[in-house]
């Protein structure tokens, strides 16, 4: 899915492959450590990203927010509540060269099922903020996700608020 030119950028203008992820939230009682929801990519061993997808206006009910919610109960198997908008990135697929567009969220993790549609292609696992940017390095729009969230967590006040609510 991604090469190289990811962006932040506003919106999805007219690019024509929309998608919608989630970037799954948890805090970590023993440590009060933030992790974040990491899942095997399908044919890369020990590669990982987070869950993400095309966007279907009639299976998403019209909203980018049903989307992720959708692709991540999917890929993850995890249920999650929405906190905030991670805004618009861009990225470049690999196969074809094309533009994508992913509105990504914050998400806040609910509790995991024990089968789901893509457990015999995927694994789940958690990791501190830092550690999961090193992970997606492969993805230069994975990592700016990450990184930007990374800074409203610092620097956002109803982040850093919605951020100190999560189980």
């Amino acid at each position: 899915m991604a090469g190289g030119g990811a962006a932040r950028v506003e919106g999805p203008a007219a690019c024509a492959k929309l998608r919608g992820g989630g970037i799954v939230l948890r805090r970590e009682p023993a440590k009060d450590l933030l992790e974040v929801l990491l899942i095997s990519r399908r044919r890369k061993p020990n590669s990982y990203t987070v869950p993400a997808g095309k966007y279907d206006n009639d299976l998403d009910l019209g909203s980018f927010e049903g989307c992720a919610v959708r692709e991540t109960r999917e890929e993850a198997g995890i249920d999650c509540d929405i906190m905030f908008d991670l805004g618009w990135f861009r990225s470049t697929a690999l196969k074809d060269n094309s533009e994508n567009r992913t509105r990504f969220f914050g998400m806040q993790y609910i509790r995991e099922s024990s089968d789901w549609q893509e457990e015999l292609e995927r694994q789940r696992c958690w990791h501190s903020l830092d550690v999961a940017i090193g992970l997606v390095e492969w993805s230069p729009m994975l990592v700016e996700v990450l990184q930007h969230l990374q800074g409203l967590a610092a620097e956002d006040a109803e982040v850093r608020s919605a951020l100190t609510l999560l189980a």
